[in-house]
């Protein structure tokens, strides 16, 4: 109601997991005291290079057409309005904020690769447990001498002291264990391959879902030898890349102030 002036009464209604909005508009209408009139407009421009697959103006003055192609920063559609005279000329601008849906079409390419080698941990077997005490961020190993493993990973199992049932000490005890690997350089599959490349596209193509962006055409291809896979993409894709900014125009000159300023 406070947004907006026609609704004259709302009430909300819960009925199992659906909520209902009821709501009445004012049968007369509302006038506003205030002129609608802007002094600065704002244009619609392209965010990017590419092609006007899709466009209906609202509101402005369309500066393009479906088809055309238009570069980054292109006004698409003007926030100024001209009025005219008899004969044609342009008196002055009405001001208003652009208001479209544009769809703009462009091509991306996209590289993706994929090593066939990989690094893999194998656990040898060989571990050391050391008992752990400690009282709140301070923590005691009891251990003399250093680690004897080059690669190694580290695990803790720590519990708190308590007394009776449900009288808990700010003390801990444990045991910190240390598991020795070595590393071993392994391939992956031609399946396991074409998962990770699948998974890496299924990555792209769930970013570009969520920023709005279809695409209209797509050309996909592997390239494979025994190092690397890499999978290479052209795309023609579609969105309403474009942004508003304020328009800018030239001042209207009055015939008689042209006149004089040329006899000057």
């Amino acid at each position: 109601r406070e947004d907006y002036d026609l609704i004259t009464w709302t009430s909300a209604q819960l009925k199992g997991t659906t909520l209902l909005i009821h709501i009445k508009e004012n049968d007369m209408p509302v006038y506003d005291d205030k002129a609608d009139v802007q002094e600065q407009g704002m244009d619609l421009v392209a965010e990017k290079d590419g092609v006007v697959t899709y466009m209906i103006t609202r509101s402005g003055v369309p500066c393009v057409s479906c088809g055309d192609s238009v570069q980054k920063g292109d006004i698409l559609v003007s926030g100024a309005v001209p009025v005219y005279n008899e004969d044609t000329t342009v008196r002055k601008y009405q001001y208003v904020t652009a208001d479209a849906d544009i769809t703009l079409r462009y091509g991306q390419n996209i590289s993706l690769e994929e090593s066939v080698s990989y690094d893999e941990k194998c656990y040898t077997g060989e571990k050391i447990e050391i008992p752990v005490f400690g009282s709140g961020e301070k923590q005691v190993a009891l251990r003399f001498f250093g680690i004897p493993y080059s690669f190694y990973d580290t695990s803790e199992e720590k519990k708190q002291i308590k007394l009776l049932d449900h009288l808990y000490l700010p003390l801990y005890y444990g045991k910190r264990t240390i598991q020795e690997y070595e590393i071993a350089s392994k391939n992956h599959t031609d399946e396991e391959m074409k998962q990770l490349l699948q998974e890496q596209w299924n990555k792209i193509i769930s970013t570009l879902d969520e920023k709005g962006v279809q695409i209209a055409e797509k050309d996909v291809t592997i390239k494979k030898n025994d190092k690397k896979w890499v999978l290479s993409a052209h795309m023609q894709l579609e969105e309403a890349a474009v942004k508003l900014v304020p328009t800018v125009t030239e001042p209207v000159v009055p015939p008689a102030e042209e006149e004089e300023g040329q006899e000057q």
